[in-house]
């Protein structure tokens, strides 16, 4: 029996399952166009038409788990206005970590060390990832503000903080943070820095 060729979004997200299953089973080292396009039954030429390299699959593999796992297309979409500061920042906290534990420590380790071979590609990520970083931060940024928790806009080193200190700590410890850790992060490292921001320059 002849199998109905995939198209559009029903090819796309056949082929970032696929990416995602081989990254959670095999590792991303085999995660390759070839084991992907069989995976999903395409072609190779399909993948790199559409993605270019296995770093940019990678990237839009992340991008379409954050839809299957929260249920919407960003993240951002679930920073709301949870009353307070604090519990601003332990939802944000919550919302990265588990988007880090979908993906896993292994990954996201590997990920940097191929970045760091690939110079252009980690400005391009970078640059977006930064971004997206200070939309969720300014969100929580101007809920403050408007409750009259704090006067002063976060830094850029202040919004960049949070996201590149998780993922480190999670890197390191194997993907276990705690909601231990998580909490003592906000209300020891998080809170006493943007409670007492004073504008500096950025």
């Amino acid at each position: 029996m002849t199998s109905i060729r995939k198209r559009g979004k029903e090819l796309e997200s056949a082929i970032l399952e696929a990416a995602y299953e081989i990254c959670q089973t095999s590792g991303y080292q085999e995660m390759t166009f070839q084991n992907v396009a069989k995976k999903a039954s395409t072609s190779r030429t399909v993948l790199y038409r559409q993605y270019g390299t296995q770093l940019n699959l990678l990237h839009e593999m992340a991008h379409y788990r954050i839809s299957q796992v929260f249920g919407v297309p960003t993240i951002l979409e679930l920073i709301k206005d949870r009353g307070s500061l604090r519990a601003d920042l332990l939802n944000m906290v919550n919302l990265y970590h588990q988007f880090m534990v979908d993906i896993g420590a292994e990954i996201l380790g590997t990920v940097l060390q191929e970045l760091s071979r690939q110079p252009d590609s980690l400005r391009e990520i970078s640059v977006h990832a930064h971004e997206v970083n200070t939309h969720f931060m300014q969100k929580i940024q101007d809920f403050a503000k408007k409750r009259g928790e704090i006067t002063s806009d976060f830094t850029t080193l202040q919004i960049q903080l949070p996201f590149n200190l998780m993922r480190y700590e999670f890197i390191i410890q194997g993907g276990n943070l705690t909601e231990s850790w998580l909490t003592s992060f906000v209300d020891e490292v998080l809170l006493p820095i943007y409670l007492n921001n004073t504008g500096s320059s950025r």
